[in-house]
């Protein structure tokens, strides 16, 4: 493997990790994932957190 190859590898790598945490914070601000806008209490139940 050469330096390019690692350099690239490392920006997917923080890429991939960076879209990670961006979901998991929206889900846990419960604004992702559910069209209730996070009033579960409002949507009848479907929401999915």
């Amino acid at each position: 493997m050469n330096l390019s190859t690692c350099i690239v590898g490392i920006v997917v790598l923080a890429v991939v990790v960076g879209v990670v945490l961006y979901l998991r914070h929206q889900k846990r601000s419960g604004s992702g994932g559910c069209s209730c806008g996070g009033n579960c209490g409002s949507c009848g139940g479907s929401c999915c957190h």
